[in-house]
């Protein structure tokens, strides 16, 4: 059978944190440095939790912008034939596609998707917005029947 440190612990409680308590008291400097260094971890992670929080939502921003490029400039994306192939291209600029995520509030939907309202026509200003991407998937040319009817057929 394996040592249990937690009976252990709830056996000799009272002892060991006497034991604690006296190294302490014998050791100012060595607890000092310890509680400098634990606060110093505390800070880091702390910091490094609101960077994150502070860049979160560029992350998305910044991935759509770049999505956006890869789609209509390079040959060898994967969706290139649909968007730079069938000569669709960009002439939205990245503070336009930022103006637009504020004005649609893309930071509060699940999954933001930029959409074009005429499929037909190039990345500018006004023939763009932000959806969820659900509802821009329901909106794929060609389909005969859109969302709410449980299936889309091509024509």
């Amino acid at each position: 059978m394996a040592f249990d440190h937690k009976e252990y612990y709830r056996k000799n409680r009272e002892k060991i944190l006497e034991k604690a308590k006296a190294w302490r008291a014998a050791h100012p400097d060595k607890v000092k440095a310890w509680n400098r260094k634990a606060r110093k971890k505390h800070r880091k992670k702390i910091n490094a939790r609101e960077r994150a929080a502070r860049q979160r939502p560029h992350r998305r921003l910044r991935q759509c912008w770049n999505n956006l490029l890869k789609r209509c400039n390079n040959p060898r994306h994967a969706t290139y034939r649909y968007y730079g192939g069938r000569g669709i291209k960009n002439f939205l600029t990245f503070e336009e596609l930022k103006s637009l995520w504020e004005r649609d509030n893309a930071a509060g939907m699940r999954k933001p998707s930029l959409d074009r309202v005429d499929s037909s026509r190039h990345y500018v200003l006004e023939n763009c917005r932000i959806i969820e991407q659900s509802e821009n998937s329901a909106r794929k040319r060609g389909m005969k029947y859109q969302k709410g009817l449980g299936h889309g057929l091509r024509p």
